[in-house]
């Protein structure tokens, strides 16, 4: 399954600058979007590549399968995303006996003026969320964010342009901060083999097995309603793939908006606890990510998705979605998007494709 829950918003960003017959603006025209690209985003070139890992996890005790300190090894692969918006991390290593898999986003919020991480993993966990800085004369990263075990802190340190060390920290029960792990990172020049792939995994339970339904390529025919701007329609092509040992799947949303190239992912998860679906969508049209979350009717077949997040003016929206799968080869999403600004309704139809 896939939740576009941010396109409505960024079309804008393509749209045209019409005016209503009495000259006066009408919502979604002449909109000064703002360049997504800001400086600080420079700084996340200094990640892509392949690097091998080693992690000293420190013992945890009351924490199921962390009773005991524990050594693991493996490969992370680190590339830019969304022209650049973006770094996208895919870490796959073995952890005690397991073959783990975890993906990390990282990017600048200039409304928040700070940056922002995203962590999903083949654990048995919810997605965590990061807000970070960046020190460039001590070329150091420190993200702070409250994960499933509590607070976490992680700094890291760039030895050099080929190395880098990590340390991570929990709150102890005297609420002082406690070294929960190590991790050195170390650039590979020449390919590397890896531990078995995560992206499959054992087969889904019930809820995920539904996102697991949407996994292929697919193609999709985009159709928008925009006051002023009347009705606009695209191809696009979208690939969903299971990852985090399929406890997640990814998305890659290519194609062109107005005229113009278009890139989106969305991370999509099941939350067992809080019971509802997740996703969590990027584009290289906004520098900010939005979440949205829903349940599934049983009866009807529909996924219902709720969300707020940013415009691409930085202002507050809403969006309200309606995901179904009708069949095994056919998809279809109906979405609002509503703010300040900006009003948009979107209709996707998803056919997969042929293989070839």
């Amino acid at each position: 399954m896939k939740t576009l829950i941010a396109i409505a918003a960024t079309l804008a960003a393509f749209a045209p600058s019409p005016r209503a017959q009495d000259d006066r603006p009408v919502a979604g025209a002449e909109l000064a979007i703002p360049d997504p690209r800001h400086e600080e985003h420079a700084a996340l070139a200094a990640f892509v590549g392949t690097w091998e890992t080693v992690g000293k996890m420190e013992a945890m005790p009351g924490v199921p399968g962390m009773e005991k300190s524990i050594t693991s090894t493996g490969i992370e692969r680190a590339e830019l995303v969304c022209n650049g918006l973006w770094l996208k991390s895919t870490m796959t290593g073995v952890f005690g006996e397991e073959v783990c898999e975890g993906i990390w986003l990282v990017g600048w919020d200039p409304y928040a003026k700070g940056y922002v991480g995203i962590w999903t993993s083949s654990m048995d966990e919810p997605a965590t969320f990061f807000t970070g800085e960046y020190d460039a004369k001590a070329r150091t990263w420190t993200f702070i964010g409250e994960t499933a075990h509590g607070p976490m802190r992680s700094t890291l340190v760039h030895r050099d342009a080929d190395t880098s060390v990590e340390t991570c920290y929990t709150k102890g029960a005297d609420g002082k901060d406690l070294k929960c792990a190590e991790i050195t990172r170390t650039r590979k020049k020449s390919p590397v083999a890896i531990a078995a792939s995560a992206g499959g995994g054992a087969a889904p339970g019930a809820e995920l097995a539904r996102l697991h339904a949407g996994i292929g390529r697919w193609d999709a025919a985009v159709t928008c309603e925009m006051p002023g701007i009347g009705r606009t329609e695209s191809k696009c092509v979208e690939i969903v793939s299971a990852v985090c040992n399929g406890r997640w799947t990814w998305s890659d949303f290519t194609g062109e908006m107005g005229g113009a190239p278009f890139e989106g992912h969305c991370l999509s998860g099941y939350d067992a606890a809080a019971k509802q679906y997740v996703s969590i969508w990027i584009d290289a049209c906004a520098p900010t990510f939005s979440v949205c979350k829903g349940t599934l009717d049983e009866k009807t077949g529909e996924f219902t998705f709720r969300g707020d997040c940013l415009d691409p003016l930085g202002k507050p929206a809403h969006m309200h979605q309606v995901y179904t799968q009708k069949d095994a080869n056919t998809r279809h999403m109906k979405m609002s998007f509503r703010s300040e600004a900006i009003t948009n309704d979107m209709e996707i139809v998803y056919t997969r494709a042929p293989r070839k």
